[in-house]
């Protein structure tokens, strides 16, 4: 019996450090920019988010003055392309160090 409450104790012990842990983790910090096209704001544009190792897709459509923002981006290499009609499509690279960076990018369109 006494065996049963230890492994009991232990057990429970455990679960409540790997649960601190997992709540230890930094928050996502998130990708904000605008969109612009000849320097002013391009509303309703869409920005795309590709994560090149994980092959995954997020997409937004930018504010009234241009602003997009990405949450909840886990570490990784970026492709992020801008797009709108009348306009040649703006593509960066970017990089997260870490999930909890917050970052800024300005996409500048051409017009076509």
């Amino acid at each position: 019996m006494n065996r049963f409450l230890t492994l009991a104790i232990l057990l429970v012990c455990c679960g409540g450090l790997v649960q601190a842990e997992e709540a230890e983790l930094p928050a996502f910090g998130p990708l904000v920019g605008q969109v612009t096209g000849s320097e002013a704001p391009l509303s309703y544009s869409k920005v795309y988010v590709y994560h090149l190792s994980e092959q995954s897709l997020s997409k937004v459509v930018t504010d009234p003055d241009g602003n997009f923002r990405f949450d909840r981006l886990p570490a990784g290499l970026y492709k992020v392309i801008a797009f709108k009609d009348g306009f040649v499509p703006a593509i960066a690279l970017l990089t997260r160090s870490t999930r909890s960076a917050s970052q800024y990018l300005n996409l500048d369109l051409a017009e076509e």
